[in-house]
């Protein structure tokens, strides 16, 4: 098939489509970005600094096993399922996510117990139910990888929702009941809520796909899978920089710059939405013609720009207001951080758009680079300013991976130009 060639009324109705499932994917994710804040915003409302600064860095710890567990899996039930939807290989993808769920939880479950006995610190025991959630929230996410495949959204936009409002309101309901410790309830809420979100899963792509197990079916899909894993383990290694920066400033910085990287962070999602639906997309030429690929492409990041710029200078301000007068060192942090999600976001839909044009090897590459460059950097930013200088360093690695992506996407299409 000839990747330059006219658009035809087919890909053209394709294209609305995709932009039908973006606008699924995109409020569901904005709704779940909110709860997930608000989420946070209660709980840093009614623990230390000291404490969410632990938070933090365990979420982070727990973000990047999740990643580990997946073995790039995830991604590759999306992009075979929209190749080839009667796929021999996917019912052996979920049942290796099964398993590697069960097995990250184990290894969560471990890691808080020595955690504990090494610091005699009882908040990580407070925390042992975010090993259910670890598992369970990734195993919700391959799951739904079917139906958004499929082209049906709506059902990721409807767990989604679900699982964000079951979290929020469960927390705040045993923050109310004051029967818990804030740390514990956060947890329990977290964990009871994937499962939840996990059954429905099941209840809402069962009927689609089935679960079987084959080592030699393993094998193979582990080999198709490597360049997502990947790409994931170093976009994901990116959650160490709380555990990096409260290693070297100490609990206080760290829930300083927790509080930027972290509540900043779920208004990332909205630019996910639109990269977990542009890579499929893209992988199966629904758009037709590479130049209209791109023109999404560009007036997307164009937009994302806008939408962060403006939040930069408004929200900053209220921090200490929301989240109380012992995190008014986290104002500026916070700006930073929302400035560094306009080259997040744009790092993000490059990313998808080279998967799909199978250089998944390039952007797995370039995304494990600027991630061990983002560790250094918020390492050496937390040496210099604090968690002002970490957050500079955060953000200035993003800016360098969009810098080295956006080559690798001019390349690429003068590469499919001319063929």
């Amino acid at each position: 098939m000839n990747l330059t060639e006219n658009t035809s009324p087919k890909s053209t109705l394709l294209g609305k489509r995709i932009l039908g499932q973006f606008a699924w994917v995109t409020g569901s994710r904005f709704i779940g970005a909110v709860f997930q804040a608000l989420a946070l915003v209660v709980l840093a409302r009614n623990i230390e600094p000291k404490s969410f600064g632990i938070l933090v860095a365990i979420w982070g710890a727990a973000i990047v096993m999740q990643t580990i567990a997946d073995l790039g899996v995830s991604t590759f039930i999306v992009k075979e399922r929209a190749l080839n939807p009667g796929s021999s290989l996917l019912p052996y993808a979920l049942g290796l996510v099964s398993l590697s769920g069960a097995g990250v939880m184990i290894l969560s479950a471990v890691a808080l117990l020595f955690a504990n006995q090494v610091t005699n610190d009882s908040e990580y025991l407070q925390l042992l139910p975010l090993a259910v959630w670890c598992a369970a929230e990734k195993n919700t996410e391959a799951w739904l990888g079917i139906p958004l495949a499929d082209g049906r959204a709506r059902v990721n936009a409807v767990n989604q929702v679900f699982r964000r409002t079951m979290a929020l309101v469960l927390f705040i309901v045993l923050v109310a009941l004051d029967s818990f410790p804030a740390l514990f309830a956060f947890a329990i809420s977290y964990a009871v809520a994937a499962i939840g979100a996990l059954c429905l899963a099941w209840y809402q792509s069962a009927k689609n796909a089935g679960v079987n197990f084959g080592f030699e079916a393993f094998r193979t899909v582990l080999v198709s899978s490597r360049s997502y894993w990947a790409n994931s383990i170093g976009a994901q290694l990116r959650n160490l920089d709380a555990i990096v920066v409260t290693s070297i400033g100490g609990p206080s910085v760290g829930g300083f710059y927790g509080a930027a990287s972290r509540l900043t962070g779920p208004l990332g999602m909205v630019s996910s939405a639109l990269a977990t639906v542009l890579m499929p997309a893209v992988a199966s030429r629904q758009f037709g013609r590479i130049t209209h690929t791109l023109r999404m492409l560009w007036i997307s990041i164009a937009g994302f720009a806008v939408l962060y710029t403006g939040l930069a200078w408004t929200l900053p301000p209220l921090v200490p207001t929301l989240l109380g007068s012992e995190y008014v060192e986290a104002e500026w942090p916070v700006r930073i951080a929302l400035m560094g999600l306009i080259f997040a976001s744009a790092a993000s839909l490059m990313s998808a758009v080279l998967q799909g044009w199978n250089r998944q090897r390039i952007v797995a590459a370039v995304s494990i680079t600027c991630t061990i460059l983002c560790l250094a950097l918020c390492a050496i930013g937390a040496i210099v300013a604090g968690a002002v200088g970490a957050s500079w360093g955060l953000a200035a690695s993003f800016g360098i991976q969009v810098s080295i992506l956006g080559y690798f996407v001019g390349r690429t299409q003068r590469i499919l130009q001319e063929r």
